[in-house]
């Protein structure tokens, strides 16, 4: 069984624990580089994002914005009443 001293000298070190660190430090070296596209891309989709129109034609279908949604006021809707026969 290694001493203290022996386990404190390996610790850290196996080959997976290094790859992940040179991975990270690899991948924050290249958005460095590449940080005006990574901006450039961020920007467009906080945009597409804010763009509630948009969002809204694309997931309902709809031609004119709004045409299908009701707003929303702040109310409750009224609650259900059974069927009767």
């Amino acid at each position: 069984q290694p001493t203290p001293a022996q386990a404190l000298g390996t610790a850290g070190s196996s080959p997976r624990l290094l790859a992940a660190v040179g991975l990270l430090l690899g991948l924050g070296l290249a958005m460095t580089v590449w940080a005006a596209p990574l901006q450039r891309y961020a920007d467009a989709t906080a945009a597409q994002l804010a763009d509630r129109a948009a969002y809204a034609r694309a997931v309902l279908g709809s031609e004119t914005p709004g045409a299908a949604l009701r707003p929303y006021d702040g109310r409750l809707p009224a609650p259900a009443t059974p069927a009767r026969e």
